[in-house]
């Protein structure tokens, strides 16, 4: 894979991995210091796409399964989100078992559990303790 080049004075882009994300870095000029985009871990890259087995099911999913609010009472800008409870990059299946339908508040307290737990505390949640 090519490495890609600054659109400003055409050095190489470094990947420059975040502290408190365990998803993302950002691409930054190695000449000219500037930001260009963020972009997914080199380890995370083909894992998976943002389209899922389970997208056709997401419509029939009555209410968030962590707070119990139904559809009709989400805000406008939020809807109820696939939530694996055992991540799939620490082993979790991609299955039925796994999945939880959250709304999208729920979801988000839920990764920024995770990550708290894993980043800033460096504590890995027992299997049965996932959120």
């Amino acid at each position: 894979m090519e490495a890609e080049l600054c659109k400003w004075c055409g050095g190489e882009l470094d990947f420059h991995e975040l502290f408190d994300s365990i998803h993302h870095g950002k691409l930054i000029c190695s000449l000219c210091g500037r930001f260009h985009k963020w972009v997914k871990k080199p380890e995370n890259n083909g894992k998976r796409t943002r389209t899922s087995i389970y997208d056709h099911m997401t419509p029939n999913v009555s209410h968030c399964g962590v707070c119990g609010r139904k559809r009709s009472e989400l805000n406008v800008r939020e809807t109820i989100e696939l939530h694996h409870s055992i991540p799939l990059e620490e082993g979790g299946a991609d299955e039925m078992d796994n999945i939880i339908w959250a709304c999208t508040a729920c979801h988000k307290h839920a990764h920024w559990v995770r990550d708290y737990f894993y980043i800033h505390l460096n504590i890995k949640l027992e299997k049965t303790a996932h959120v």
